[in-house]
């Protein structure tokens, strides 16, 4: 299997991570990561590169690490164990660079960015000795090991002391600040049969980004019967239904998507970012049980291109209403909101989700492309809602 291969094979498995690559393309950095994050890089936050090492039965682990201060005292932590040889040769390979080719990807696997790193001479020589060893390095082709999941855990715990994590230790880890260099935006376009999808990370319209990154990937399932912003006809006005309104013989779906603007102004306290995502899930909440109701009337929903009628088949089958936002923050007193989706479950009638971006993108690609899957594992999804009633519900499945 050819580098490249391998690669993006774990890119789209893993929700984010890092990974240095050197071949007869070039020498470059891949990294993944949220795009909110994506953001936050754009709008120079301060970025780390990072790298752990132990000896465990004379077995070396190294990995690699790339921390993103989106929050000051929450900064995101990527970390990837180096389990391919031509990892750590990569290493090696791109420390002789003066800059360090650098590309960023989203949850959506595409690049919304690109730039270039710069290390000074000092940094490079500490990491290569970092690197030195006579031990054998650790490879595996497996994508998940427990012996990489054990050495991620103790970079994790070595890296912030105060994370929780059962049986890890400190181990010998590096902290180098970088500094980007030239950030070049990308555009990506995607074609659907109803309408097209615009994805550039810096536009000023995050709402509206946030709704082509949801409708991208499901534009390919739903085919023809997915539609963004379609209208009702009502008290002589035509007025929004939904942002993504999508259905097939058995099952409707309603999505409203809510960004938290980060373009314009960054709010270090995460306090004020959560009061606002709870303020937007209210709202969203009230929305879909509108166009729930609207659907129950079998008002006429129309395209809101062409203005022509969209040919649904009603039915008494409840429909999906996700409420997708970037990133649900594994902080907070979410409890308020918790009771307000449990609530609304029961006495609406209708299967309602609340999804961060990862987990909405996970949904579609354990689906496999099909419709009833899609349908089935929210079922599923909102049945464990409300067994649990967490916030944090995650599909574990692997690919």
């Amino acid at each position: 299997m050819e580098i490249s291969e391998i690669i993006y094979r774990e890119i789209i498995s893993e929700e984010a991570g890092i990974w240095y690559i050197s071949d007869k393309s070039g020498s470059k950095i891949l990294v993944k990561l949220p795009s909110t994050s994506v953001k936050a890089i754009i709008k120079k936050c301060k970025v780390e590169l990072t790298f752990s090492k132990e000896i465990r039965n004379n077995i070396f682990y190294l990995s690699i690490g790339f921390n993103v201060f989106d929050f000051t005292l929450n900064p995101l932590s990527l970390t990837h164990i180096c389990k391919n040889d031509f990892e750590q040769k990569a290493i090696l390979e791109i420390l002789k660079l003066d800059e360090i080719y650098v590309e960023f990807f989203n949850e959506l696997d595409i690049c919304l960015a690109k730039s270039f790193i710069i290390l000074n001479q000092n940094d490079r020589e500490s990491i290569k000795r970092f690197m030195e060893t006579d031990k054998q390095y650790y490879i595996s082709y497996e994508l998940n090991n427990f012996e990489a999941e054990l050495s991620l855990n103790n970079f994790q715990y070595s890296l912030d002391d105060k994370i929780s994590i059962p049986n890890a230790y400190k181990i010998d880890i590096l902290i180098v600040d970088v500094l980007l260099k030239n950030v070049i935006i990308m555009n990506s376009t995607f074609i659907g049969y109803n309408d097209n999808a615009n994805i550039i990370i810096n536009t000023d319209n995050e709402g509206e980004l946030l709704e082509n990154i949801a409708w991208a990937p499901l534009q390919s399932v739903f085919g023809k019967n997915i539609f963004k912003n379609p209208q009702v006809y009502i008290k002589n006005k035509f007025r929004e239904l939904t942002d993504i309104f999508a259905y097939y013989q058995d099952g409707i779906f309603l999505i409203e998507t809510k960004s938290l603007s980060i373009n314009n102004v960054v709010d270090d306290n995460i306090n004020n970012q959560i009061d606002k995502l709870k303020k937007h899930i209210r709202k969203a909440v009230n929305q879909l049980v509108g166009a729930k109701k609207v659907i129950e009337r079998q008002e006429k929903i129309f395209d809101i291109i062409t203005k022509k009628e969209i040919p649904l088949i009603y039915t008494n089958i409840s429909p999906h209403c996700i409420i997708l936002v970037e990133n649900i923050y594994p902080f907070g007193n979410w409890k308020d909101i918790v009771d307000l989706i449990y609530q609304t479950i029961i006495k609406e009638k209708i299967l309602l989700h609340i999804l961060d971006l990862s987990e909405y993108l996970k949904l579609i690609k354990y689906s496999k492309g099909k419709t009833e899957l899609i349908d089935a594992n929210l079922i599923r999804h909102c049945e464990r809602f409300m067994d649990v009633k967490s916030m944090y519900i995650k599909w574990k499945q692997k690919f």
